[in-house]
């Protein structure tokens, strides 16, 4: 059994609500990963996707009536003017123990739809858990 102490980073990227998008993107291309842990007054309240900073680029005249439909497809539109990681990040309060079962956060990451799981103990964030973590048990394991 492999537990989540084994394979967390203890050192990662973190950025504030209040950082530009640009600092984001800087950020990811220094260190390529699918998130960044997203950090307000020393508490993890989110991350930001690769994903919704190339959405960045996208042209608006170029976006074809059906994705714009409905409200995710409304809020990516809004998304693409974004000056700060407050107006892209997803907001979440998930966490997990270190002690805990690596399969325990992948069923979490999956059920949860998120790419970067942060590690608590003793009510402190102590290091995160990425997808890329988890390819890395997988190569070492499966492949």
């Amino acid at each position: 059994m492999t537990l989540v102490k084994e394979v967390m980073r203890r050192k990662f990227d973190k950025l504030s609500p209040k950082d530009s998008t640009r600092k984001a993107v800087d950020v990811l291309i220094k260190r390529p990963e699918s998130a960044i842990s997203v950090f307000e007054k020393g508490k993890f309240v989110g991350e930001v996707h690769q994903r919704d900073l190339l959405q960045l680029a996208m042209d608006p005249q170029k976006v074809h009536f059906e994705q714009i439909l409905g409200p995710s497809g409304i809020r990516n539109l809004l998304r693409r003017k974004a000056k700060t990681v407050r107006q892209i990040m997803h907001r979440f309060n998930i966490k997990i123990a270190p002690d805990a079962d690596i399969h325990q956060a992948l069923r979490l990451m999956f059920r949860e739809k998120i790419t970067l799981l942060p590690v608590q103990e003793n009510g402190k964030v102590i290091g995160v858990l990425t997808e890329v973590d988890l390819l890395k048990i997988v190569r070492k394991k499966y492949t």
